[in-house]
């Protein structure tokens, strides 16, 4: 299992969560951290980092359900990487085999 350590906030990242209206409430401010996970690549999180304004599908979703959550994350990922699979599973935070069953698991093999 890839234990990664858990990111820190900027002062910044803290100041844009606090004067969010969070229309989403709870939901959404869990999304919008778990997209910022994913896309700070283990850095600080920063404002850049953060989609208060619904540009990260996953902050968008209003679903608690986690298999949609983790294909939308995955697929946005792998958007963002061009398709490139060893860096997609490296901003995961999982193994290029993990990846490949996901990928199969959710169709989005191309």
């Amino acid at each position: 299992m890839n234990a990664r350590p858990t990111p820190e906030l900027t002062s910044g990242a803290k100041s844009a969560l606090l004067a969010y209206a969070w229309p989403g409430n709870v939901r959404e401010l869990r999304n919008v951290l778990e997209c910022a996970l994913v896309v700070c690549e283990g850095q600080p999180i920063g404002v850049e980092h953060l989609s208060l304004r619904g540009g990260c599908d996953v902050a968008a979703s209003t679903t608690a359900d986690l298999r949609v959550l983790e294909r939308t994350v995955i697929e946005q990922v792998m958007r963002e990487v061009s398709g490139n699979k060893m860096r997609a599973a490296q901003r995961l935070g999982i193994s290029r085999t993990q990846l490949y069953g996901r990928l199969r698991k959710y169709g989005l093999q191309n």
